[in-house]
């Protein structure tokens, strides 16, 4: 994780305060995931 001040990082922190989600954020998260096109694994060779 890369950070410009420490504030950013205790920004970025808050984002592991809600880890449930509701089945239209997770529709949501799943449809702009899925327009990326990231490979199966970021290790995969092929």
């Amino acid at each position: 994780m890369g950070a410009s001040s420490k504030e950013q990082i205790l920004e970025n922190m808050k984002a592991i305060q809600n880890l449930e989600f509701s089945s239209e954020e997770e529709s949501l998260i799943n449809r702009t995931v899925a327009k990326i096109n990231l490979p199966k694994s970021l290790w995969a060779t092929d």
